[in-house]
């Protein structure tokens, strides 16, 4: 699933009703069409996962004047938008956050299992006979 289509179902999960989701979409889709055709940027909104990286670009195009006056009702969309995205991107964030911290969690134990396992497995090949540990 592309980053469009879980910002879409985020906005379907969240309380925000002054714009529908497909406005909101629309708005950021013709601002992310703006902003590469005028080398703001050179990705889409879609493919910047960085919230820092998308605010300087939005930034930018939020602060010419031009835009906003041949762009009038998509701009004020896209104030209210941009915040939207902006949140998106923090959960988004917060969630790969836990998820790799669950993921090294899961990976130390199993390092301490495996090196159990080895020590145990040392134990018990000792062709000698004897069992005892150094």
């Amino acid at each position: 699933m592309n980053t469009r289509d879980l910002f879409i179902q985020w906005l379907s999960s969240s309380s925000s009703k002054k714009f529908s989701s497909e406005t909101i979409v629309r708005a950021l889709d013709d601002g992310s069409e703006y902003c590469m055709s005028r080398k703001l940027s050179k990705k889409s909104f879609w493919d910047i996962n960085d919230r820092r990286e998308f605010v300087a670009v939005v930034s930018k195009l939020l602060g010419m004047k031009m835009y906003r006056l041949t762009n009038r009702k998509t701009a004020v969309v896209l104030d209210k938008a941009v915040s939207l995205y902006k949140d998106f991107l923090r959960h988004s964030q917060e969630n790969i956050s836990v998820e790799s911290n669950e993921i090294k969690d899961a990976d130390e134990n199993r390092s301490k299992i495996y090196q159990k396992l080895y020590s145990i497995s040392k134990v018990y090949d000792d062709p000698t006979g004897i069992t005892i540990k150094k």
